[in-house]
């Protein structure tokens, strides 16, 4: 299978003048490009790069994509903020605190 099976693309098929490689190890002198960022819609991503930083302690280069997208939230769910504006305040998921085993089906199922 292949990501053009689920109709994703690559983003940096999108920006490419962007197209560099993602691994760089400079000690034995590979590099090779394995990193992506896949989207199903190209039309949310407004930018994307490899960045470069001078202090990297990685041999892959980081990402950095700006992805704009719309969700629903049933706003009777939120809690309410415990500031005094009486704005709600929204749950937030957090990936370190997620049951793995369901996390690992769910993917497997996509």
């Amino acid at each position: 299978m292949t990501i053009c099976d689920f109709s994703l693309v690559r983003c940096d098929d999108l920006f490419p003048s962007q197209k560099v490689n993602t691994y760089v190890n400079l000690s034995v002198n590979q590099e090779s490009h394995i990193d992506y960022v896949l989207v199903s819609d190209a039309s949310v991503v407004s930018e994307f790069a490899f960045l470069d930083p001078d202090i990297n302690f990685s041999d892959h280069l980081p990402l950095f994509g700006v992805l704009s997208f719309s969700y629903c939230l049933d706003t009777d769910t939120a809690v309410q903020s415990p500031n005094k504006s009486g704005n709600k305040k929204l749950p937030q998921l957090r990936w370190d605190k997620a049951n793995r085993d369901l996390y690992y089906q769910y993917t497997g199922l996509c």
